[in-house]
């Protein structure tokens, strides 16, 4: 028989002899632990749905089941001409980014991009306008009434303007 020896076996650690963790890896350790958790939890948060605009304002004016339908329809006509008028405004400051490098002051091609960004600007309103008229139009009076008091004040964005609320005396 093979007696035992207290030295260990070729190919085995003694784990007494291995070196002991240091506070400071113990902190890294658990620094990682803690931001791998705080990434999953934010990249769970991220892939939740958000709160449809359109659930609220359904809500909000007691849409009917056909007038949530009728919504939806000119919601997305709305946004594809939208997206049409964004990406011709986009093109445009882009243009004007680099025409800035190129030149001193406003010369005839910045004219040119700042009228093709007034043009986009003003054709975006103008379908912003319609497309509430639209939605107005598929209201009863007392939800136009409620929608009107709505959307009233979102026109103005510009705090210091005397129709902006927080603009006022």
């Amino acid at each position: 028989m093979k007696e035992q020896s207290n030295t260990p076996e070729e190919g085995l650690v003694d784990l007494n002899q291995c070196p002991k963790p240091t506070m400071k890896k113990h902190w890294i350790i658990a620094l990682i632990i803690v931001g791998l958790g705080a990434a999953g939890s934010a990249a769970l948060w991220m892939c939740q749905p958000a709160p449809c605009a359109s659930d609220w304002f359904a809500r909000e004016l007691q849409l009917t089941p056909t007038q949530q339908t009728q919504l939806a329809s000119l919601d997305k006509e709305f946004s594809s001409k939208c997206d049409s008028y964004c990406a011709d405004l986009c093109a445009a400051r882009a243009a004007l980014g680099e025409e800035l490098q190129r030149a001193n002051s406003i010369t005839p091609k910045v004219e040119e991009l700042l009228d093709k960004m007034r043009a986009a600007q003003a054709a975006s309103e103008r379908e912003t306008v319609r497309h509430l008229f639209c939605i107005k139009s598929i209201l009863t009076p007392e939800q136009q009434r409620r929608y009107i008091g709505l959307i009233a004040g979102k026109f103005c964005a510009c705090p210091k303007c005397p129709h902006h609320p927080a603009g006022r005396p």
